[in-house]
């Protein structure tokens, strides 16, 4: 946990989404405007993407087909890049070190205005060095205190999140090899030592589009079985022993979350 900044301002919103996505792009342009009409005095930014069909993401070394096989299920293209649009956003954070943060948006948000000025708010005001916003799957989340809730396991998503340069160090030095889609990464508090914190009731709703970035290499992220099939039959012995260590560290990590929490 932190000390937050006294009198900070409304961060900056980085809205991640391709060059080539007009349509997104103009939607987000409106949303953003009826934001400033709620208040909201940071700037709405678009981030560009790292775009996989212009294979782009073949500049990141960090991912290792051998390592993501052993881990579970190798990457596809379009989630490289997407992971690739996230890790470049945690290093802007952290080189520049905004006083009041940022907020990272994929383009397939729409916005609430007036609960997302409040949750930013809030978010700014509290201790926690990062805050999802948005999750895709409901869990029985624990309650810390106002609208701050934590979960065991994590809810997937990378649609909304409040981020902290402290945050985006510990991402950085977590992610040196890409193993895992960004959505998972960022659940696992147990690897990037960042408490896992939720805001409820969410400022956000999902827009219900395919990504863009993820479409580039025809894949979608609920193909769970296309996955499967994708893994590398040799890794299985070596996937086991990785489950097992990771069991043992999320046990750890899991003891380290709730101490923080809740002391």
């Amino acid at each position: 946990m932190i000390t937050p900044p006294p009198h900070a301002q409304h961060p900056d919103v980085y809205v991640i989404s391709l060059k080539s996505a007009t349509a997104r792009r103009e939607g987000m342009e409106r949303q953003a405007a009826r934001l400033r009409e709620a208040g909201y005095t940071g700037n709405v930014v678009f981030f560009e993407a790292t775009d996989a069909a212009r294979r782009e993401h073949l500049a990141f070394p960090q991912y290792s087909p051998f390592w993501a096989n052993v881990a579970g299920t190798p990457l596809t293209d379009g989630e490289r890049a997407c992971f690739a649009s996230h890790y470049r956003l945690w290093k802007k954070c952290a080189e520049e070190r905004p006083a009041s943060g940022m907020v990272v948006l994929e383009d397939d948000a729409e916005i609430l205005p007036e609960a997302f000025v409040e949750t930013v708010e809030e978010c700014v005001r509290a201790p926690w060095e990062c805050v999802r916003i948005f999750v895709t799957n409901e869990r029985p989340f624990r309650r810390i205190e106002g609208n701050f809730y934590t979960c065991e396991k994590g809810g997937n998503g990378t649609v909304g999140y409040f981020l902290r340069p402290s945050a985006a160090e510990k991402f950085l030095r977590a992610s040196a090899r890409w193993l895992r889609l960004a959505d998972d990464f960022l659940d696992r508090y147990w690897e990037h030592g960042v408490a896992y914190v939720v805001r409820r009731p969410y400022p956000l709703r999902l827009l219900g589009l395919e990504s863009a970035i993820d479409a580039a290499d025809g894949a979608t992220r609920g193909d769970a079985g296309r996955y499967r099939r994708h893994r590398a039959w040799w890794a299985r012995p070596f996937r086991e022993l990785f489950r097992l260590v990771e069991r043992v560290k999320k046990m750890r990590g899991r003891r380290k979350l709730f101490r923080e929490l809740f002391g």
